[in-house]
């Protein structure tokens, strides 16, 4: 009588109660455990330890300009902002906003110093990514970093870096 239920219902119906048991009791009970001591150790940073964390942060969320490594950073904040740490959520928002502020304030520095350092193409590229770095999209900086990469992802995750532990302290 069950046959035609058994795919459909029955057997996804199991498998979500064992592997949500699962999750809950086996899993779950670890992650609880290192949050609550992730929790804990950046209740008790102080100083140093503080400009640490927030540079660590800062790097990682403008490292690849909205990347999986971005990525993993704003995931791990929005973790502690559930947990009541709100520092770090500030570092994220700052962070993704250096690289394309960054680029724009070279831009208008060359511009000022009349010493011309970006194409045409390059020039309308950071015309987009400033307005983008506003909303805190740092995606508007990848088309820079792709024609000298080297310059833009270390200029940028160092600025990033040294705001967010600005930022932490």
């Amino acid at each position: 009588w069950a046959q035609g239920l058994k795919p459909m219902l029955i057997v996804p119906l199991l498998s979500t109660i064992i592997i949500g048991l699962l999750m809950y009791f086996v899993i779950g009970v670890p992650i609880v455990w290192a949050t609550d001591a992730l929790t804990n150790f950046l209740h008790n940073l102080q100083g140093s330890g503080k400009f640490l964390f927030g540079s660590i942060i800062g790097g990682m969320a403008a490292f690849d300009f909205g990347g999986p490594v971005n990525k993993v950073a704003s995931l791990f904040v929005d973790g502690l902002l559930l947990e009541g740490i709100q520092e770090p959520e500030a570092v994220k928002i700052l962070a993704s906003m250096v690289p394309p502020f960054g680029v724009t304030i070279s831009w208008v520095l060359s511009k000022i110093l009349r010493k011309p350092r970006y194409t045409q193409e390059e020039e309308d590229n950071i015309k987009i990514a400033f307005p983008m770095g506003i909303c805190m999209i740092t995606e508007g900086v990848i088309p820079l970093a792709a024609v000298d990469p080297l310059r833009v992802i270390f200029s940028c995750t160092v600025g990033a870096a040294i705001g967010g532990g600005l930022s932490m302290i």
